[in-house]
């Protein structure tokens, strides 16, 4: 299986420092699976929308962090409809639990995740 890079996944890459500087937001990463190691720290997730900022812990799931803070996600992912669940990531990175087969290339290119087996990496934010 062929290694999946930042670009491949999403069509974008990782905002120059000089741009991050600007305060506009930063372009979001959608990275490859990740591993139990790699999610045990804090992280933040502002929904835009709903203009909720929750700190939480990396190996807790976007949309299960939605709903225990009552932020509304539409989703029938658990009931067998996959990629219900797709939101925007509008700026930040998340690493998936297992591959996001429900997303096209056309998803992809636009920054959509699958928030039912996606985790925060640091501050991410969501529209919401």
């Amino acid at each position: 299986m062929p290694s999946l890079d930042t670009a491949s996944l999403n069509g974008k890459s990782q905002p120059s420092s000089a741009e991050a500087q600007t305060g506009q937001l930063a372009e979001p990463v959608i990275s490859a699976p990740a591993k139990q190691s790699e999610i045990s720290q804090a992280a933040v997730i502002s929904f835009v929308k709903s203009g909720k900022e929750i700190n939480c812990d990396r190996n807790q799931f976007v949309l299960d962090i939605a709903e225990q803070e009552g932020v509304d996600i539409p989703s029938s992912c658990r009931s067998g409809t996959c990629g219900t669940c797709k939101q925007k990531l509008l700026e930040g990175e998340v690493k998936y639990e297992g591959e996001p087969e429900a997303l096209d290339d056309s998803d992809r290119e636009q920054g959509y995740i699958l928030t039912c087996i996606s985790h925060p990496v640091g501050r991410v934010a969501i529209d919401a």
